[in-house]
């Protein structure tokens, strides 16, 4: 009986995006830049449907989000500081921060089922276990559901539980959020852009109260919150306008933005050499740009961060 076309297309954007194949029951992930392995169980599924897949898998994603952190100029973003990875799965690139020197990794992912939870529990276990002079940062696990009502999401305090260590590095170094492959589902963009948004406004918000009489901390964009994100191209192109725009409307900006060759591309090629074009956004033709058939089986990364004009206009209210 022949296959629908829906059907021929999702078997080849899985062969495209997956770092490796449902079913598998271990993944290795390998990070050479810092001499790192992470292997991880992968949540058993009976139905391995797509849409029942996304957290039981290493997506290509997460491997290249990993690969970034890696390497010696990125490791800025995350020293010391506390993390968030939304749509966690696996939660590889959040455990590889808290292996190499993030202040505090918290891995969230809207899944909580039984088999998932022991999964993640164990992947935790396995991989963040202490030797002797070996330093590891605290790296666990949260429910989180992506919303586009502010008053569903938890405030950064209650994900990190109040605990006087984690909210004082969140009132003293700027947030970073990690998020991978977690545009598929069209119709979870909103949600996605606007739990990025409010908690970069949250991050924002405790730097400005704490560093209130600190003019230069907070008129200085490096000590701003941000969010790194890594998404498969043909799934991103087509919500890319609704993605921006709603960023744009919560008052959070895109500081940086390139494009990558997949996993399956870089295994080509030597990869200590990444390939990173630049786009620019403001021309308006980004969404023509993306559909280039050499960007095809590609990656678009991005920085984004609260507007700085905010902090701008906050340390001139102090000066008056």
């Amino acid at each position: 009986m022949a296959q629908s076309l829906d059907f021929y297309e999702e078997q080849s954007f899985l062969g495209q995006l997956f770092y490796e194949k449902i079913g598998e029951e271990q993944i290795t992930a390998e990070f050479p830049l810092v001499n790192i392995r992470i292997r991880v169980h992968c949540t058993p599924r009976q139905d391995q449907h797509l849409s029942h897949a996304t957290s039981s898998i290493l997506w290509a994603g997460a491997q290249l989000l990993g690969s970034y952190l890696s390497e010696e100029n990125n490791r800025c973003y995350f020293t010391g500081n506390a993390v968030v990875e939304l749509g966690a799965g696996l939660g590889i690139p959040g455990i590889l921060t808290a292996k190499i020197g993030a202040g505090v990794a918290c891995l969230t992912d809207a899944d909580d089922s039984e088999d998932y939870m022991k999964t993640m529990t164990l992947n935790l276990q396995e991989n963040l276990e202490r030797h002797e002079n070996q330093k590891i940062s605290d790296c666990f696990f949260k429910k989180l559901v992506w919303s586009d009502k502010n008053t569903d999401l938890p405030q950064l305090d209650d994900i990190f539980d109040h605990k006087e260590q984690y909210c004082q590095l969140l009132r003293k170094l700027p947030l970073l959020i990690l998020a991978s492959d977690v545009i598929y589902f069209h119709t979870n963009v909103i949600a996605f852009t606007n739990t990025i948004a409010f908690y970069l406004n949250n991050a924002l918000s405790l730097l400005l109260e704490t560093n209130s009489d600190n003019v230069e901390f907070i008129t200085n964009t490096d000590n701003l919150p941000r969010a790194i994100i890594y998404n498969f191209i043909p799934r991103f192109v087509h919500a890319a306008e609704q993605f921006f725009n709603n960023f744009a409307q919560n008052g959070i900006q895109i500081s940086s933005i390139w494009v990558e060759d997949s996993i399956d591309e870089q295994s080509k090629e030597d990869k200590t050499q990444k390939l990173r074009i630049p786009l620019n956004i403001e021309d308006g033709k980004l969404k023509d740009c993306l559909n280039k058939p050499q960007f095809t089986n590609k990656y678009i990364g991005m920085i984004v961060q609260p507007d700085n004009s905010k902090t701008l206009h906050y340390s001139l209210n102090k000066k008056k």
